[in-house]
């Protein structure tokens, strides 16, 4: 069973796990949301979910800057660490998700690559932050590495997803540059936003297929090439 219809239950449509577990995928996704209708939303949904298919894992997605002791925590991120509070007190099989930037198909989207791509392939200015850095995972790569965790990971679990690789917002935007043939419209400003995060968990869970994802520095060139073919 898949709750929601956004870009993360898309991508589960046709998982393989999809009938052993609830895939809560209808979470608030914007990580500058200050709104608590949206988390009110997502709340009362949560606990209608929490009480369907008890006999399923319940697979939740939050966010890998809850797994930094030192990351500094807005309203998204306190509202995130209730919605995990919630399952955990719900006594049911479940495993949750943390995961960084997403991105996939290339479209008109608020999150993060998105943002940059169609701005720099308008020309319009972007404001780049000199010392943030963000760690991303493409989506489709997201739904796999699932599947290859799920048989393997404790019946109540918490996973860190992602490319371990730690990229800068700087070296995201020479990416991009690459990728489009076109140089960004730039004003720098100095704003330290980094966490760090350990994904040995990950790493260990998915064993000799962790290989097969090619996760590195490279991998946002690649996967890149993926998004914009579409």
């Amino acid at each position: 069973m898949i709750v929601g219809n956004g870009q993360i239950a898309s991508v589960f449509l046709n998982s393989k796990i999809k009938e052993n577990s609830l895939i809560f995928a209808s979470g608030v996704s914007d990580s500058s949301c200050e709104l608590y209708s949206e988390f009110n939303r997502e709340e009362t949904l949560l606990r209608d979910c929490l009480n369907l298919d008890l006999d399923k894992k319940f697979i939740y997605f939050s966010s890998c800057a809850l797994s930094s002791n030192d990351y500094s925590m807005n309203d998204y991120y306190r509202h995130k660490l209730r919605m995990e509070e919630l399952i955990y007190e719900s006594g049911r099989e479940y495993l949750i998700v943390r995961i960084p930037q997403l991105f996939g198909r290339i479209k008109s989207h608020p999150t993060l690559i998105n943002f940059l791509f169609n701005a720099i392939n308008s020309s319009e200015e972007i404001t780049v932050y000199e010392g943030a850095y963000r760690y991303l995972i493409y989506l489709e790569d997201l739904r796999f590495i699932v599947e290859d965790i799920f048989i393997e990971v404790n019946d109540r679990d918490i996973v860190d997803i992602s490319n371990p690789y730690l990229y800068s917002v700087s070296e995201i935007v020479n990416t991009l540059e690459g990728v489009i043939k076109k140089t960004a419209v730039i004003r720098r400003k100095e704003v330290y936003d980094v966490y760090d995060v350990n994904f040995s968990r990950m790493i260990s869970l998915l064993g000799e297929n962790y290989q097969k994802y090619g996760f590195g520095k490279s991998y946002l060139l690649s996967k890149l090439k993926l998004a914009i073919q579409g």
